[in-house]
């Protein structure tokens, strides 16, 4: 995925990978030039710690310093989720749009 500009970071504790963010640089005519987060995950055992802010900081720096215009993301609608959108929300993120899939057979 990286020769595709796909970037990982990630925040370790105890030798193990407490968070990661997965992103990559797009440009649309929408948007113009933006930051996508891809993926962005806690390790269950290591919620509630602020890491996935930190790497929200540390992606949202990113995109500053290379002139993007905006960050986007999509988050799955289920109940598991309802923790990460409070934190997009309070971070600042809008919702925006519906987003739509289709399986290719």
């Amino acid at each position: 995925m990286r020769k595709n500009g796909y970037n990982l970071i990630y925040i370790e504790e105890n030798s193990k990978a407490a968070a990661a963010c997965g992103y990559r640089y797009t440009e649309h005519l929408a948007w113009g030039k933006a930051i996508y987060i891809d993926d962005l995950t806690t390790n269950p055992e290591f919620r509630k710690k602020g890491y996935a802010k930190q790497l929200l900081d540390f992606v949202f720096e990113q995109a500053k310093k290379t002139g993007c215009r905006q960050l986007h993301l999509d988050s799955g609608c289920n109940s598991g989720r309802y923790d990460a959108h409070r934190l997009y929300l309070k971070y600042g993120f809008n919702i925006t749009s519906h987003h739509f899939a289709m399986e290719i057979k």
